[in-house]
């Protein structure tokens, strides 16, 4: 059971990290009131994506895989994997209580696919016996999987494999998938919010977030908004993140707009000799609309790149007991 988890819980991690491609409106609950979106085939084509990838998330998940094939004696190569995942989708109708309305969503190849159903099969055909103790109902055409009444997963031929702790959040998603249940492409949700190209991490928040949510009062930028908006894509030589945030009158608006320029003013005097600071402020643009007040951001590709080899050297050395190495600023 613990390996099984261990690997689901690899596969939620990596969203956050995080169909194929774009976001699907119409695989989505219409009552969605937060959305995280991974597209691994848009990433798979970045270079920061390839080198997390291939550096980091192949790393992490060999382990569990390892686990499991000593434990149920089957061969699996982590790199096939994650090739085969198309897409990685979370999302929750509230924002209290999670596991009782939070889905994650996958997509793989049919390959991919009817490995994992088979697995299950497998798994519930053993019963009581089996270390995982599964159950298979079927809905439908929809296959429910129960592990020990904690993790229920619905597998739906063609389409994507849903998981949920809840057992209801999990049908609703598959009613979705099937054309039972509105979707969010008959909402507005997240519809006040400009498209943007080439991104492959999109986390969305409804209305109301920041009411119905516990901000720190430091927070003063998030508890103005009524909803927001985050996309992170690489575009030629550069790392962009763009921020949205909504409010319902253009008042708002400008306040918030006002307070994200004063905190990039304050950035560029707190840290003046600070290289990486000061290219970070020169490449902020900030921009508003009636409703949204917009802030884009820009990193080269090839320092983003330094910075986590730094960062990862720095993890190796503390989990091995050696100190840190000075770091050395590579000339521009």
């Amino acid at each position: 059971m613990k390996h099984i988890v261990k690997l689901l819980a690899l596969a939620w991690l990596s969203a956050a990290t995080v169909g194929a491609g774009p976001i699907q409106k119409t695989e989505i609950d219409a009552d969605a009131k937060w959305l995280l979106h991974l597209d691994l085939d848009e990433f798979r084509s970045t270079k920061v994506g390839s080198y997390l990838i291939s550096q980091v998330l192949e790393k992490q998940v060999s382990k569990p895989l390892n686990e499991l094939k000593q434990k149920f004696k089957f061969e699996v190569d982590p790199n096939k994997i994650l090739e085969k995942i198309g897409s990685i989708t979370a999302y929750g109708t509230a924002y209290q209580s999670p596991k009782e309305n939070a889905v994650l969503m996958i997509k793989t190849d049919p390959e991919l696919q009817a490995a994992f159903v088979g697995v299950l099969a497998g798994l519930a055909l053993a019963g009581t016996n089996s270390p995982a103790d599964m159950q298979q109902t079927q809905l439908g055409q929809v296959t429910l999987y129960s592990i020990k009444d904690k993790i229920h997963c619905a597998v739906l031929p063609g389409k994507v494999v849903v998981l949920s702790a809840s057992r209801r959040a999990t049908e609703k998603a598959a009613e979705v998938l099937n054309g039972k249940a509105a979707n969010l492409a008959s909402s507005q949700t997240f519809s006040d919010f400009a498209d943007v190209k080439k991104t492959f991490f999109f986390l969305g928040v409804a209305e109301g977030f920041s009411a119905d949510t516990v901000l720190p009062p430091q927070a003063k930028l998030l508890q103005l908004a009524d909803g927001g908006r985050v996309v992170l894509g690489e575009n030629a030589d550069q790392l962009f993140l763009d921020l949205a945030l909504k409010a319902k009158t253009s008042e708002v608006v400008t306040q918030m707009q006002q307070v994200i320029q004063g905190l990039i003013a304050m950035a560029s005097l707190g840290k003046p000799d600070d290289k990486d600071i000061m290219q970070l402020v020169q490449s902020t643009k900030v921009s508003a609309t009636d409703k949204v007040v917009s802030v884009n951001v820009e990193y080269p590709v090839e320092k983003a790149l330094q910075r986590i080899d730094e960062q990862k050297d720095r993890m190796a050395r503390k989990t091995a007991g050696r100190p840190p190495e000075p770091v050395e600023e590579k000339a521009n």
